[in-house]
């Protein structure tokens, strides 16, 4: 059976949740795999969460004997901040760079890493104590089948 895009996030998730591989990231977190993000802000705390989401699934036949398929998932990581000072936000993000650093180092489900990427959103109109600090990380694979 040809890996999906939905594979390929479950072995993401699977492999940031793996106390195996605890050693690898900043701080303790639990991945969940999503269809779509809970931006009811007041829900999160102070722990980050990280959500991974089946984004893209792209056949791109090269010739009429090889398939090559190209996968795309997102993953998030939600915390709240109450300010937006450099000290504050620095050290928020090495948890979402050891997470691109883990992924930039592994295949999944029989997918090749092809690359992972950091984009930092702060999500609030204006800062309260319901702000969150989102960095969306994405992340793609390759395959041929």
């Amino acid at each position: 059976m040809p890996i999906n895009v939905t594979d390929i996030a479950s072995a993401i998730v699977d492999s940031l949740s793996n106390p195996d591989n605890a050693g690898e990231f900043s701080e303790e977190f639990t991945a969940e795999r999503v269809y779509s993000l809970d931006t009811n802000w007041v829900n999160y705390t102070d722990a980050p969460r990280v959500f991974v989401i089946s984004r893209k699934e792209e056949n791109q036949p090269e010739d009429r004997e090889d398939d090559r398929f190209e996968f795309s998932v997102g993953i998030a990581v939600i915390r709240k901040v109450t300010n937006t000072d450099p000290d504050t936000i620095d050290p928020l993000l090495d948890l979402p760079r050891s997470i691109r650093d883990f992924l930039n180092k592994r295949d999944m489900a029989g997918a090749n890493s092809n690359n992972c990427t950091i984009e930092v959103l702060f999500l609030a109109d204006e800062l309260n104590e319901d702000s969150c600090l989102v960095s969306a990380l994405g992340s793609e694979y390759w395959t041929e089948q």
